[in-house]
């Protein structure tokens, strides 16, 4: 049963509305002055809706990845915890013994978690195919429109700024590794085709490994590292969105065709599947759920962007289905009462500076959610601290009980989630932090303190 149709849901909403009306703050505790002005706190009694603490909860801010959070109470609300994307293979043409005259055709249904080893189950499945006297057509035309992103500072070959794509390999990410062995450089990397030039000498002054990124220098199918690198760079992976999407789809399709011994006599190319075609294979993707679990412990932001299309294209058989997930989502938070003046949909991953929520506003969105049919599909896909994903260094003290979602940009930090206190009792908390040095160890442990001595006094 949907959040919006859940007559119960809508009565313990009101009783959240007259409580919350009360303003009954339980705790008081000094707030640093570092974050006086651009802060927003929330304490809240998960169970009741009760406010135990609260520190300029109304105000609008950049909340980053914890907009990842109201992509997934949207997701599961729409789609449904066993959504899964499809991607298809199908063919023109015919085939006799092992060759097909004609075109093989691979139809993305929008996977963001298709990779390398999806690629090669599905080129598997079209035995006993073992020629292809034409072209390998790939249909990546399910989104007719994309998100856009407006950070706060791109890095070269920033791997947030890889988009939505209704076929995409590995996410289109370039991995370089690097091992540090007898005084020298090794570099290895996932590229198939492309000639790595290592030039990298091993300088024992230097005492930390800097941005990787900046010895590298691509050109056509050359990738050459030129300058020094440190030996604390050993085991340090690089991840880039270095590759422009055809050149790494097409890479990808030539690496497994090539590991499958397949020939392909024609091209790879990029058109729409015509209406003709017969289906050879239909490749389900993992449970909408554990990719949603996947996203929010780890920030993944090309399966939020992704999800939030396909809200749009699966719910609606919209001619834009951006502006229709936009839509899906303003109604969703409307009803619900979880808007803001200052809120603009613009990718449902963070990366934005238009995306401003309330401290309010996401606490009523966790305590709507975790009253829900969604709570246990909701909740699992947190991290919990000193245990997963982004949160496994944040909060030890606490062991596993701080359930967060962590959000962070250049200038922005917050967390978003349930915490249980020794005796079990479970609290909302949303803290939110704008205008800091994000990059400063000493700010984000000055932030988590404060957190952390509210926290304490939880029973």
């Amino acid at each position: 049963m949907g959040l919006n149709n859940n007559n119960n849901l809508k009565f313990i909403f009101k009783l959240f509305l007259i409580v919350c009306l009360s303003h009954s703050y339980a705790l008081t505790t000094k707030v640093p002055a570092q974050f006086s002005r651009n802060s927003s706190l929330l304490i809240m009694n998960a169970n009741n809706g009760k406010i135990i603490y609260s520190y300029k909860a109304n105000t609008p801010r950049l909340i980053a990845s914890n907009m990842k959070l109201i992509t997934t109470a949207v997701a599961l609300n729409t789609l449904g915890p066993d959504f899964h994307w499809q991607t298809q293979v199908a063919y023109t043409g015919s085939i006799k013994n092992d060759t097909l005259d004609g075109d093989l055709y691979i139809i993305g249904g929008g996977d963001p978690t298709f990779d390398s080893r999806a690629l090669n189950e599905i080129l598997m499945h079209i035995a006993p195919i073992k020629n292809i006297n034409g072209n390998i057509v790939v249909d990546n035309y399910i989104f007719n429109q994309l998100p856009s992103y407006s950070m706060l500072k791109i890095d070269k070959y920033d791997f947030d700024t890889v988009l939505p794509n209704g076929f995409i390999v590995d996410a289109n990410k370039t991995i370089f590794n690097f091992t540090i062995k007898n005084n020298r450089a090794i570099i290895s990397s996932n590229l198939y085709g492309y000639k790595i030039i290592n030039n990298l000498k091993v300088n024992h002054r230097i005492n930390h490994c800097g941005s990787l990124v900046n010895l590298l220098q691509y050109k056509n199918n050359e990738i050459e590292f030129n300058g020094s690198i440190a030996p604390q760079c050993n085991n340090v992976k690089l991840e880039l969105n270095m590759l422009p999407y055809d050149k790494y789809t097409t890479m990808a399709i030539e690496s497994s065709l090539n590991n499958l011994s397949l020939k392909l006599h024609g091209t790879i190319v990029f058109a729409k599947s015509p209406a003709s075609i017969k289906i050879l294979y239909n490749y389900k993707s993992q449970a909408l759920e554990d990719a949603l679990i996947y996203m929010n412990h780890y920030s993944v932001n090309l399966i939020a962007m992704t999800t939030m299309l396909s809200i749009g294209t699966f719910k609606q058989n919209s001619q834009d289905n951006y502006f229709t997930a936009q839509q899906i989502f303003h109604t969703y938070l409307e009803q619900n009462h979880l808007l803001n003046p200052k809120f603009y949909l613009e990718n449902g991953a963070g990366l934005s500076r238009k995306e401003f929520v309330t401290a309010t506003n996401m606490a009523n969105l966790l305590f709507l959610v975790g009253n829900s049919a969604q709570n246990h599909n909701f909740e699992k896909t947190l991290p919990q601290s000193s245990e997963s994903g982004t949160l496994e260094n944040n909060f030890r003290t606490f062991g596993s009980r701080a359930h967060f979602k962590t959000g962070t940009l250049n200038d922005t930090r917050a967390y978003s989630g349930y915490y249980y206190s020794r005796k079990g009792n479970k609290y909302i908390v949303v803290a939110i932090a704008n205008n800091i040095n994000t990059t400063n160890p000493k700010v984000i442990i000055n932030l988590d303190r404060w957190i952390a001595s509210i926290l304490k006094t939880l029973k």
